[in-house]
């Protein structure tokens, strides 16, 4: 219990005492200066942890001076010291309430850290935990190649197609075995064996060709070299349709130096040399179409002017040459969709 309290219930129990009191002594200056220095004497020895005797004392040093007093000024004196032991008691509850709401804060806080870093770990400790993909391997332990489907080109000598696979620094070198036929055909052909020590492999020979081919690994030199298993088969082919039709957009409307201007554009086709765009317009009363111009460009764009109100619309295909046995040769893509526009 607070010194404050004990003292004011001394106060109390004085005035029980004091109950049939209805008059103070003649000097009332004297009794509540002897009041103050009793309450004074009796709050000292009550704030004093070491006195066992401290409540009793204050008990009566306030009887001493309450004699002094009428129980009105008693009372009177009782209540603004209530009143400062009731702020005390307010300012520590706030406070202790304040205390509390910051612990409870620190405590949510520091729970909030601790799941976020137990996620985080347990984030960290999932992508530790993932394993490469593991290759496969022959009985012999030596690792399988996994191929890619072959890759479409035209280059400089025609229509070639590349294959690939993951090296392995284990291995030595690779046999490559080939097969091929005819676009139109069903039928597949030895074509060749290959070995390798890289992780590749182009056929270039012959156009419109279903090419395939499996590969096989090879550890050691070559007399006392070890092989796996073949791989599967990988597919290519090297069809003229190689280069892929462009995907054009349609028109922009916009202002030209010379009049109204369309313009369209196009992602660049990989391996295209340049495009053939072909052009058609009508008025926009008409129905039909007109051919306006074909026309050849290395940009992946075209630009339409006209003068009058005009529907415009294009088709490109993509364009590159090679040189097959000693001759150039003229390799296109599909035609593309339509793109439309208009002058108005």
């Amino acid at each position: 219990m607070s010194k404050k309290i004990e003292f004011v219930a001394a106060l109390c129990m004085t005035i029980g005492l004091m109950s049939g009191c209805t008059s103070y002594s003649e000097g009332s200056s004297a009794a509540i200066e002897g009041f103050s220095d009793g309450a004074s004497i009796g709050s000292s020895e009550a704030s004093s942890k070491e006195s066992s005797d401290a409540p009793v004392e204050a008990a009566t040093a306030a009887s001493e001076a309450s004699s002094k007093l009428s129980s009105d000024d008693v009372t009177s004196k009782i209540s603004d010291v209530s009143k400062d032991v009731k702020k005390g008691s307010e300012s520590s509850a706030a406070a202790g309430s304040a205390s509390t709401g910051s612990s409870v804060s620190k405590s949510a806080s520091d729970s909030a850290s601790k799941g976020k870093s137990a996620d985080d770990k347990k984030a960290d400790g999932k992508n530790s935990d993932e394993k490469p993909k593991e290759k496969k391997k022959s009985k012999n332990g030596i690792i399988i190649p996994e191929i890619e489907d072959g890759v479409t080109k035209i280059g400089d000598r025609g229509v070639e197609v590349t294959f690939k696979w993951e090296p392995d620094e284990n291995i030595d070198r690779y046999e490559i075995s080939v097969e091929g036929k005819p676009h139109e055909s069903t039928s597949y052909s030895h074509i060749e064996d290959v070995y390798s020590d890289e992780p590749s492999y182009t056929y270039k020979d012959k156009i419109n060709y279903d090419i395939r081919i499996k590969v096989r690994a090879y550890k050691g030199d070559a007399k006392k070299a070890i092989c796996g298993d073949f791989s599967e088969f990988a597919y290519g082919n090297t069809c003229e349709d190689a280069l892929t039709a462009p995907k054009v957009k349609d028109g922009v409307t916009r202002k030209g130096a010379t009049g109204t201007e369309v313009y369209f554009a196009w992602e660049p086709v990989d391996g295209a040399e340049h495009y053939e765009v072909v052009v058609e317009h009508k008025k926009k009363a008409e129905s039909e179409y007109d051919l306006k111009e074909v026309t050849y460009t290395n940009a992946p764009n075209y630009t339409y002017t006209g003068q009058g109100e005009y529907d415009v619309r294009i088709t490109v295909k993509a364009q590159t040459n090679a040189w097959i046995n000693g001759k150039k040769k003229m390799f296109n893509s599909a035609v593309s969709a339509y793109a439309k526009g208009k002058t108005y």
